[in-house]
């Protein structure tokens, strides 16, 4: 019958061999990068410190304030996105973009700018892929998304990150001892045999990081296949499934007429936001706000630790009517449907950030040990095709030697 075995242990064996050699390659690639986009803002602060680090000494200015002094510095250009919650040596981060719409590109659309005294001290454009590092960290987000292949690139990598959490499932069955004692020899599958053979070594090691990190390994396949076909299918069918309470999370209706220009700046949204969410006794605190001039709205997203973090499912988005003060409308995760709330739990299941450090630990190892597994799985099988090779080799010498 060929390479496919009948049994169904051995079955199951040749699925998980050909998935993982079929795969090999692209999640050696995911894997590697992975592990590093885990820390990317570490890595990008490392790798860019003209650019993250501030010395100028005092206290912070008022998100307005420091909106209104770096606009002054980049005429022509209007703050998009803001990052709240500073600390003291760190730049304040926003996205820019031309404030005449079609206004002609300045080749930037990220400005770093001390928050202390509002001095620009550089940008960037954050959205090129680039190996410089300026660009290293975005284009390494890239080929761990989509191999930098654009739209087949993300599917064939979403197709291959759902057979990689199939392939898991199907390594913990194959870890099952045939008989018992159960527990005496399921044990033994967890750990790595010191003084052993590289064979042996090998294998031992592929079982256990397998099973050590099998928690993490089937979350974050599944989600990056769901968010890989994000557009396509995963948004779709949840809200199909359960849409939300909240009618502009369901579909995004553009205004019937352009919005009039903004009354408000960001520090009168910033302070409707935190009042709002103040009122609801949730200890939430602004730390992300953007305009959105295609609705005219301010969106700011709250959060416990007034960093913009993806424990649970994120920050608390409150949209913010640009000429009025008034809430538009709340996107809320925690009090929504479910549908929304499984969108909304993608991200920060994919990247380890749903139960903070200890999770976010987990995916940065499980990275390596993706690699790992492709490498120590390639050289097994290998290692058994040769062997396989030489006894076939020996059989047809013993063959024709009898002949």
């Amino acid at each position: 019958m060929g390479f496919v075995r009948l049994d169904p242990r051995g079955f199951w064996f040749t699925m998980h061999q050909w998935a993982g050699l079929a795969g090999l390659v692209f999640l050696i690639v995911v894997g590697a990068t992975g592990s590093a986009l885990t820390y990317r803002w570490t890595v990008d602060r490392w790798l860019n410190p003209d650019l993250f680090n501030a010395t100028a000494q005092g206290q912070a200015l008022a998100p307005g304030e420091l909106v209104r002094r770096v606009e002054g510095q980049r005429p022509g250009m209007r703050v998009s996105y803001l990052f709240l919650g500073y600390r003291p040596g760190r730049a304040a981060v926003m996205s820019v973009e031309p404030r005449a719409e079609g206004g002609a590109k300045p080749g930037y659309d990220q400005v770093f700018a001390d928050p202390v005294d509002g001095r620009v001290l550089g940008q960037r454009e954050q959205f090129r892929t680039g190996w410089s590092a300026r660009h290293l960290v975005y284009g390494m987000h890239m080929l761990h998304a989509e191999l930098l292949g654009g739209t087949i690139g993300r599917w064939l990598l979403g197709i291959i990150s759902g057979l990689w959490a199939v392939s898991s499932l199907i390594g913990l069955y194959l870890t099952l001892p045939k008989t018992g004692p159960f527990w005496k020899k399921w044990k033994a599958m967890w750990t790595v045999k010191p003084g052993s053979k590289l064979p042996r070594f090998l294998l031992d090691l592929h079982r256990a990081s397998g099973l050590w990190l099998l928690l993490a390994a089937v979350p974050v396949g599944v989600t990056g296949c769901a968010l890989n076909f994000f557009e396509e299918l995963s948004e779709p069918a949840a809200l199909a499934l359960s849409p939300s309470k909240v009618p502009q999370m369901n579909a995004e209706v553009p205004p019937a007429k352009p919005p009039p220009p903004p009354r408000l700046g960001y520090g009168e949204a910033i302070a409707r936001a935190a009042e709002l969410a103040r009122a609801e006794g949730r200890g939430m605190v602004p730390a992300v706000a953007s305009y959105e001039a295609d609705e005219g709205l301010y969106r700011v997203g709250v959060t416990r630790s007034g960093i913009r973090d993806y424990t649970g499912y994120g920050p608390v988005y409150f949209y913010i009517d640009a000429t009025n003060g008034r809430l538009a409308f709340k996107d809320d995760p925690y009090r929504d449907s479910a549908g929304r709330a499984f969108i909304r739990s993608l991200y920060p299941v994919h990247t380890g950030e749903v139960f903070g450090w200890l999770t976010r630990l987990m995916v940065f190892l499980l990275g390596f040990a993706v690699v790992e597994m492709c490498v120590s799985g390639a050289y097994l099988w290998w290692k058994k095709q040769s062997i396989q090779w030489k006894a076939r080799k020996a059989a047809r010498a013993k063959a024709a030697a009898a002949a």
